[in-house]
């Protein structure tokens, strides 16, 4: 299945998405809420999944996109939303591997005698996949289309990049460098912000809920770590000045709204961290696999060909939950990545110094904990849609399909009718 049709034409009757809209209205409106932790915590992979929590949408109806923009404008201003964050995922910033951090502690002096520093590489190679890209990624040339539809200049912006390495540390480094940049935005008083997240920068952005639910002893630890390797960076001053001035959560938490694409299921997300929360995901089935699989969940062990093709959606996503991280390849900053594991209670990255028999034991736990806890698609916070994309959305292995511009009208009015329906005000 291609995207949806897009219609332009005016005066057409009302966006067709209502239908579905009313569906994840309703099914929000009772979703029973889950406790809020006092301090960072990590999803289960075996807690049941209600029904009302997720909205299955197997074949996406066709869209007026004017319909679409002219909503997701109406939801802005009854909102009050004044900016609109776009954050890409794992690899897609400008040091992925960590070989730029890596080098620029390690060996300054071959990039000075090379005449060039760790910045300049880090945008060369940011600029290189954004090229690559073009407007079918979170990026700046993303930001200005999606500007141009909503007719709202500079009203989206593209323009935060983060490393981008698959390990808590990047992550947390990640959260507190996007929290300074959303307390340093000058907006008028109760002003919201909305963030738009593919794949782990929705983790990203669950860490940022915690660090404004601003627990004081959740927050004193999670800085205690940080500093190990960012003392010196002036976010993190920043940021822990601003929530030790006040008790309590921080108020930027009751104005932020949050969408993810295709974020694997890690970190919990804090309640009083956000306004609300909605996850798409795609997500595909079929008769055999529905007989062993239940209709929230998917395979990860599936054979080649069904991950290339995306036989069952994001394969992505349902691989890369807690287990699958990659230790930072700079050695000084593993022991503080192990660090933010056990903070966050997730599963332990592989010991530096064991012998064979702790490693063997190592990665006889891992397998048998992943084999349990593949295939997740919901989260236990905000509400989840699983979005058959069709057959043809194989880019990333199933994974890229959210940033297309040809489904952005499709996203923009299903947020916008979710946001503005009574939903808004019963989010677990």
């Amino acid at each position: 299945m291609n995207p949806p049709s897009i219609q332009r034409a005016s005066g057409i009757g009302p966006c067709r998405l209502a239908a579905l809209a009313l569906l994840v209205v309703g099914h929000a409106a009772t979703c029973t809420p889950t406790a809020v932790a006092a301090g960072f915590s990590h999803q289960s992979y075996q807690a049941p999944v209600a029904e009302n929590c997720y909205t299955i949408v197997k074949s996406p109806e066709q869209v007026d996109a004017d319909q679409a923009f002219r909503d997701f404008n109406r939801m802005i201003e009854q909102r009050r939303i004044a900016r609109l964050l776009l954050v890409h995922g794992t690899f897609g910033g400008d040091d992925g591997l960590g070989l730029l951090s890596m080098a620029a502690d390690r060996a300054p002096a071959l990039l000075t005698l090379l005449g060039i520093n760790g910045d300049d590489l880090r945008v060369i190679n940011k600029a290189w996949k954004d090229a690559l890209d073009g407007v079918d990624g979170f990026n700046t040339a993303y930001a200005a289309e999606f500007n141009r539809q909503l007719n709202r200049p500079d009203f989206v912006d593209g323009t935060f990049v983060w490393g981008s390495e698959n390990n808590h540390l990047d992550r947390a480094h990640a959260a507190v460098r996007l929290l300074h940049r959303l307390l340093e935005t000058k907006l008028p008083p109760d002003a919201g912000i909305m963030l738009w997240g593919h794949s782990h920068a929705g983790n990203v952005f669950a860490l940022v809920t915690h660090l404004l639910a601003n627990d004081p002893d959740a927050r004193e630890r999670f800085f205690e770590i940080g500093r190990t390797v960012y003392g010196d960076d002036p976010a993190w001053r920043a940021v822990y000045r601003e929530l030790t001035a006040i008790e309590g959560p921080h108020p930027l938490g009751s104005h932020l709204d949050i969408v993810t694409f295709g974020t694997p299921v890690r970190y919990a997300w804090n309640r009083r961290g956000y306004r609300g929360l909605l996850h798409f995901v795609h997500h595909r089935t079929d008769e055999e696999a529905a007989i062993d699989v239940a209709p929230y969940r998917t395979k990860v062990v599936c054979g080649l060909d069904a991950i290339r093709s995306a036989r069952y959606g994001d394969w992505v996503q349902a691989f890369a939950i807690d287990g699958t991280d990659a230790p930072p390849l700079n050695p000084t900053r593993r022991e503080a990545n192990a660090a933010y594991a056990k903070l966050f209670t997730a599963f332990a990255p592989p010991p530096e110094n064991g012998g064979v028999l702790m490693m063997l034991s190592y990665w006889t736990r891992l397998i048998a904990y992943l084999q349990r806890s593949w295939g997740a698609r919901v989260s236990a916070q905000g509400h989840t849609m699983l979005v058959d994309y069709g057959e043809s959305a194989q880019r990333l292995l199933g994974h890229g399909v959210y940033m297309d511009q040809a489904w952005l009208p499709f996203h923009a009015g299903a947020v916008a009718r979710y946001l503005c329906g009574e939903a808004a005000g019963n989010q677990p």
